[in-house]
């Protein structure tokens, strides 16, 4: 008796090359051109007028934030300069936030305050 096993992984290959060997030439271009349009076009607006990028451009994005987020994190690993200026540049930061503190929270009461009037935010 001959036992064989077949992983899903197999299965999925298998059935993968099935499908493509079924299909004809213009059926294959309809498919990849259906998969490129999806790729490219963007989505309807979300609420409040947002509008989402396209699943291509999405996916652009989460690369770049990954390789960012990377690069960032071998220059602080590896580069005492760049952290000493990234340090400097948040303390600046934190020094000029605390130091308008007040004009601050007089912007976001006045901006609350048009938000719930219904008036425009800008």
């Amino acid at each position: 008796m001959v036992d064989i096993k077949i992983t899903d992984d197999h299965l999925s290959k298998f059935l993968e090359a099935a499908v493509i060997n079924a299909l004809g030439d213009s059926q294959k271009d309809l498919i990849i051109k259906e998969v490129v349009d999806h790729l490219v076009r963007k989505p309807p607006s979300g609420s409040y007028g947002h509008q989402s990028p396209s699943p291509l451009m999405a996916a652009v994005y989460t690369a770049a934030d990954r390789l960012a987020v990377k690069i960032v994190s071998e220059k602080l690993e590896n580069d005492e300069d760049f952290k000493a200026k990234l340090d400097d540049v948040l303390k600046a930061a934190l020094v000029k936030v605390f130091a308008e503190k007040d004009n601050l929270a007089s912007k976001m009461a006045d901006a609350m305050v048009t938000a719930m009037s219904g008036g425009s935010r800008y």
